[in-house]
């Protein structure tokens, strides 16, 4: 995942049902506890699976379930309200009715509100309006703008404040706040650093009052309590006996940590998980080399033919095909 520049948000899929897997719904909900399973069809075709957690169903009465149904509807239906009314919004714009104007005929709610690009409150909370007021200059005429929940809104630029800094008093406890973590974080490290260093971790660590934790043996996508995101593939990134100090920020605050890998080995010839990786792996490799030779081939033919192609125009066409 990392070496094809992807996060992990990128290829997450969040909770999910069997059927809303498709046809890998039975492979993966087959495995009985968390690890790999596949390749098993996807929308982008063979992938893995990895399996994190089991979340058991749950069954909610409609007695239970009717405060928020009553909401989902009552949602939908000022979403469909407001959908039937775009286009008279967009007409009393054209016509260069004002926002004012607009407020009073339609009933929306006319305001002014200061935005940056860190946020705002009210409306500016939303980053569709915040994009589109970031965007927007002084010349433009006000157009409707669709909002992620439904909602719809219409801005015109008053000003644009040069940036200037904030008084120290208002800006002295977050200021603090800031620094104290930082320096916190700096000083861990330092003496995670130099734990780290120390012949003997264990003895090291009993005279801080600090504990050493042995790991079971995990793999790349594994999971360690305690450890910063990436520490995982930072430890798969170190020679066998090293020991290594990690900086972590997280919810609770600046924290440091010493990790040593005692021990690095393969897994099993007749571990499943291992046998579905190499497979999937070896599919990979033979598709991406077929796809590399077919490239190489294809502009073979263009260069000898002289045909060129303009990829970006084919690609839009691509884009707006259902």
């Amino acid at each position: 995942m990392n070496e094809r520049g992807l996060a992990l948000q990128d290829v997450d899929l969040g909770e999910v049902t069997e059927a809303e897997l498709g046809a890998a719904g039975a492979g993966v909900f087959a495995l009985e506890g968390t690890g790999v399973v596949g390749p098993l069809p996807s929308a982008l075709g063979p992938a893995l699976y990895a399996m994190n957690a089991i979340l058991m169903a749950q069954q909610v009465s409609f007695e239970e379930a009717q405060p928020s149904l009553s909401e989902e509807v009552a949602l939908d239906r000022a979403r469909r309200m407001i959908a039937d009314r775009a286009q008279e919004l967009d007409d009393l714009l054209a016509g260069g009715a004002t926002l004012q104007e607009l407020a009073t005929e339609a009933g929306m709610e006319f305001g002014t509100v200061e935005v940056t690009a860190e946020g705002g409150e009210g409306i500016a909370a939303y980053i569709e309006f915040r994009e589109a007021a970031l965007a927007a200059s002084p010349d433009d005429f006000p157009q409707l703008h669709e909002m992620e929940d439904g909602g719809v809104f219409a801005l015109q630029l008053d000003e644009v404040r040069a940036p200037t800094l904030r008084p120290l008093a208002e800006v002295r406890e977050q200021a603090t706040a800031l620094w104290t973590e930082a320096e916190t974080g700096k000083r861990l490290l330092a003496e995670a650093e130099a734990l780290a260093a120390a012949p003997d971790l264990a003895a090291a660590a009993a005279e801080r009052g600090l504990e050493v934790t042995a790991v079971a043996p995990i793999t790349r996508d594994g999971f360690v309590e305690g450890l910063p995101e990436g520490g995982v593939q930072a430890v798969f990134g170190m020679a066998e006996g090293e020991t290594r100090a990690l900086a972590g920020d997280g919810a609770d605050g600046a924290s440091a940590h010493v990790v040593r890998l005692t021990s690095v080995s393969l897994p099993a010839p007749e571990d499943e998980a291992a046998r579905q990786m190499r497979a999937a792996l070896d599919g990979q490799a033979r598709q991406g080399i077929a796809q590399d030779a077919l490239e190489l081939f294809t502009r073979s033919i263009e260069a000898g033919a002289g045909v060129t192609l303009n990829q970006s125009a084919i690609n839009a066409v691509h884009a707006q095909m259902p």
